[in-house]
């Protein structure tokens, strides 16, 4: 008689990202770590900007209908999460990651070269540098 391999249940992930360049990068990196076999289903969704509140808030109406081992939320830290949006994360279980001081100026560091300390600055470095706008 053949033996049945039993399956494992995949751990479940959600990762928010604050706007469009989040969205790209966490499924840049969910391609890299988060193939078949992983024991990981990873869900990539944005939540096409806002304020730390309103990003923290959308996630939760989306995690009320969905049932995630795991949730975490990347955003920038160029506008300051306040009080009530790091009490919301905390009360719903959700980690908030930080890109110093927004996405742009993590890509610069991550590809070698050494971010501004503005935002903006950040984002013309990587339309210099990259070739995008």
């Amino acid at each position: 008689m053949a033996t049945v391999k039993k399956r494992k249940a995949n751990r479940t992930i959600l990762i928010m990202g604050e706007g469009a360049t989040e969205k790209a990068f966490l499924k840049h990196l969910k391609n890299l770590y988060g193939q078949r076999g992983s024991g990981l289903a990873i869900t990539i969704r944005s939540a096409t900007g806002g304020s730390p509140e309103a990003i923290v808030r959308y996630t939760e109406n989306i995690i009320k209908n969905h049932a995630y081992d795991r949730v975490a939320i990347l955003m920038d830290t160029d506008v300051e999460w306040s009080k009530e949006a790091r009490e919301r994360a905390k009360k719903w279980n959700i980690t908030l990651i930080g890109a110093t001081p927004c996405i742009e100026g993590l890509l610069l560091r991550i590809s070698g070269h050494t971010p501004p300390h503005r935002s903006e600055e950040c984002k013309q470095a990587c339309a210099r540098i990259f070739g995008v706008t």
